[in-house]
């Protein structure tokens, strides 16, 4: 079984368990890949039709349809997006750092916490905002350094949370062809090998589904790698232009 099939038939169970726990009480989810979710959800809601199944991030503009770790919401009644157990932390740099998506994730894991309970993480020039479990929130919040670099924490309201766009680098080339590898491999400047081993590893997503092969990428695409960041494409021909978010 691979490691998909596994997550897969392991969250279906989990949901499951939800169903059961329900009776007149919300039940909650860890987070989850996105993709996941909603398709145990689909398997799911077939045999439990009068249950009602959310799923919620952190957001709620458009930008929710872009996170890729979600929490799944189960019960016999309404389910409104303040109920869920997700807390927002805000992270302020010092002038003198800007700490990268890696520097955060191992600051908070090096603290003894869960992956699952933390979600996504939204870096920007100055400051990052991390959705994360209720359960964890002081952990989070006494967090003063990530890595090298001193930081300030503050909890945020996600009913009100603005985000801008995120800060991104802009690279184009005439040189490059338009295969998901090469693009890859220029934005990130890693090598095809390397690119087609995160293919070949399941850690690339494009639109927020898993993808297998090495496709040709168009302008409706947006490429997520894991650990590495999100590439927007903005221009597909003879020339080729993404935005780079890391």
């Amino acid at each position: 079984m691979n490691n998909n099939n596994y997550l897969m038939k392991t969250t279906i169970n989990k949901v499951l368990d939800q169903v059961f726990l329900c009776s007149n009480n919300h039940n909650f989810s860890y987070f989850i890949d996105s993709n996941i979710a909603k398709l145990a959800i689909d398997v799911v809601k077939k045999e439990h039709k009068n249950i009602e199944f959310k799923i919620f991030g952190g957001l709620l503009t458009e930008e929710q349809a872009n996170l890729e770790r979600v929490i799944i919401g189960v019960s016999e009644k309404k389910i409104n997006f303040n109920d869920f157990p997700i807390t927002a932390i805000k992270f302020i740099y010092d002038k003198y750092g800007e700490p990268n998506h890696r520097h955060i994730l191992g600051t908070i894991l090096g603290n003894g916490i869960d992956r699952n309970r933390i979600g996504d993480i939204l870096i920007f020039e100055d400051y990052c905002v991390i959705f994360i479990h209720k359960s964890i929130e002081n952990t989070i919040i006494s967090i003063d350094r990530i890595g090298k670099y001193s930081v300030s924490a503050e909890k945020v309201n996600t009913d009100d949370l603005f985000i801008p766009m995120q800060k991104y680098v802009e690279k184009s080339s005439s040189k490059i062809d338009s295969k998901l590898t090469s693009i890859i491999a220029f934005a990130f400047n890693v090598s095809k090998t390397t690119a087609r081993d995160f293919l070949k590893n399941n850690k690339i997503k494009i639109n927020g589904s898993e993808v297998k092969k090495d496709i040709n990428i168009v302008e409706t695409h947006t490429i997520t790698v894991r650990s590495l960041g999100r590439v927007i494409i903005k221009e597909i021909g003879t020339i080729i232009k993404i935005h780079i978010y890391k």
